[in-house]
């Protein structure tokens, strides 16, 4: 089984109500629902998850990578907005074609805690 990675230091996406077709497109979907909480410059989070073929999360995500530099407080906020990224957007609108290619299949996805400046 392949694992499709991406890094999110930040991104947009702009789909509307189209269906998702390429496995490019599932990265900055995500991204776009990801608000970054305040203090949490410089933590990572990977989360691991399973799509099925209708865009919908399969069991639920797992933490395979975090760096968490920081108090308490920000690490769990940060964790929490990535977790609720993944769950705001789901189910994504996928095409026929990419939901038969994606489902089953693990995505990768970092969550990077990025300065003000530097998000779109």
């Amino acid at each position: 089984a392949s694992l499709f990675a991406f890094a999110l230091a930040s991104a947009s996406a702009q789909t509307g109500d189209k269906p998702l077709n390429a496995y490019a497109e599932v990265f900055p979907a995500l991204a776009a629902c990801f608000r970054q909480p305040p203090n949490t410059v410089g933590m990572e989070v990977t989360l691991v998850f399973t799509f099925n073929r209708k865009g919908e999360i399969f069991g639920k995500p797992r933490i395979s990578y975090s760096k968490l530099p920081g108090d308490a407080a920000a690490q769990r906020d940060f964790v929490a907005a990535a977790l609720r990224a993944i769950a705001d957007c789901t189910p994504l609108k996928f095409t026929d074609k990419l939901g038969g290619a994606v489902a089953g299949r693990p995505f990768a996805i970092r969550f990077i805690g990025m300065p003000a400046q530097q998000r779109i």
